[in-house]
């Protein structure tokens, strides 16, 4: 994919700049490469301005509101996607387009030269339910769904009537302690469930800016049944109690 065609040159209009201060609620680590392993030495260090202070680069910010808007405007698909980097374990991501109306594009700019799309249906996570089903879930072309497998002949049946939210990204699954399959829409904040018979049902969290990923069932806390989910956005572990 062309990343610069003659239809979408662009012109420089100005800078925006935006200012504020930041406030550090939880672990923040920005990294500086690889340190000494040398005695004394550090083996994962910081970035650090002229003066030794840590800081927080500029392209951090700017990276992290690309993402978030990439998020909430539905363009964090496989379909829009390339690779920066196809490094295993490390890929990174980015929403892009030769469209010359795409404003993530015409806000953050474009990156030169041939890029790889990211294509293709993703298979996100797998758990056995108490229905004798393998139940997973789908990311990708077609969209997210939730996906059962007859292990005996095979047969594949997907739910997707009930999934809420502009853009659903499928994150975790497991067996709930109700005969249930739970599930965590990561973009949207949601956790869900689906019945053996494919009904989603789909809920908010309570939190606000919540990005859950990992789903797992957990032990009773007071007599009641929980559900443990991880927010990587917040650095957050967040519980779960069921009725």
């Amino acid at each position: 994919m062309s990343a610069h065609t003659t239809q979408t040159e662009l012109k420089f209009l100005g800078k925006l700049i935006l200012e504020g201060e930041l406030h550090c609620e939880t672990g923040l680590h920005v990294g500086a490469g690889k340190g000494s392993l040398e005695i004394g030495g550090s083996d994962n260090p910081v970035v650090k301005d002229a003066f030794g202070r840590p800081y927080v680069p500029g392209s951090s910010l700017r990276g992290k509101l690309r993402s978030l808007l990439e998020q909430t405007s539905g363009m964090a698909v496989p379909s829009e996607l390339v690779y920066l980097s196809k490094r295993k374990g490390q890929e990174v991501r980015i929403h892009q387009s030769d469209r010359p109306d795409d404003e993530i594009c015409l806000l953050f700019g474009r990156n030169p030269g041939r890029m790889d799309r990211v294509a293709g249906e993703s298979i996100d996570g797998m758990a056995a339910g108490l229905d004798s089903f393998v139940w997973f879930l789908k990311n990708g072309l077609g969209g997210p769904a939730l996906g059962k497998i007859d292990p005996g002949t095979g047969v594949i049946t997907f739910y997707a009537t009930g999934l809420l939210g502009p853009s659903p990204q499928l994150g975790g699954i497991t067996a709930g302690p109700d005969a249930n399959i739970w599930f965590t829409d990561y973009y949207n904040g949601l956790i869900g469930n689906v019945t053996a018979t494919g009904s989603i049902t789909e809920y908010p969290t309570g939190v606000t800016g919540t990005a859950l990923n990992s789903i797992t069932l957990g032990p009773l806390v007071a007599g009641a049944k929980t559900l443990w989910l991880t927010d990587p956005g917040g650095n957050k572990i967040v519980r779960a109690t069921l009725p």
